[in-house]
C-alpha cells in the first residue's frame, strides 16, 4: 500500500509541476532551468554511480547514457515535439507541446 501511495504522490507533484509551468510565464526559463538541474542532478549524481556499479564500469556506463541522449535528441528531432526560434520556425505558442511534456513527465514519474 505505501508504494501506491508514494506513486500516486510522485504522479501528482509531477503532473501538478507540469501544470505550473503551463499557466507561468514570467518566470518560465527559471522554472525550465530548475527542472533541467533537478532531472540532472538525479541522473549524474544517483542514477549514474550506481548504474556504474551494476556494470562495473564507469566508462560503460557513461556510453549507454550518451547513447540514451542521443537516441532521445534524434527522437525528439524527428518527431518534431520540439519546436524553437532555433530551428528557424517562428516562436508560437504550442500548447499541445506543453500538455503533451507534463503528461509524458507524470506518467514517467
Amino acid at each position: 500500500m505505501t508504494v501506491f501511495v508514494v506513486v500516486a504522490a510522485t504522479f501528482f507533484a509531477t503532473l501538478g509541476g507540469g501544470l505550473l509551468a503551463l499557466r507561468t510565464t514570467k518566470h518560465l526559463g527559471a522554472l525550465i532551468a530548475l527542472g533541467a538541474g533537478v532531472r540532472i542532478g538525479a541522473a549524474f549524481f544517483d542514477l549514474a554511480p550506481e548504474s556504474a556499479r551494476e556494470m562495473g564500469s564507469l566508462d560503460q556506463a557513461m556510453l549507454f547514457a550518451g547513447i540514451g541522449f542521443l537516441a532521445f535528441y534524434v527522437l525528439e528531432r524527428l518527431t518534431l515535439i520540439h519546436v524553437g526560434h532555433e530551428a528557424g520556425h517562428p516562436v508560437e505558442r504550442h500548447e499541445h507541446v506543453g500538455a503533451l511534456g507534463a503528461g509524458g513527465m507524470s506518467v514517467h514519474s
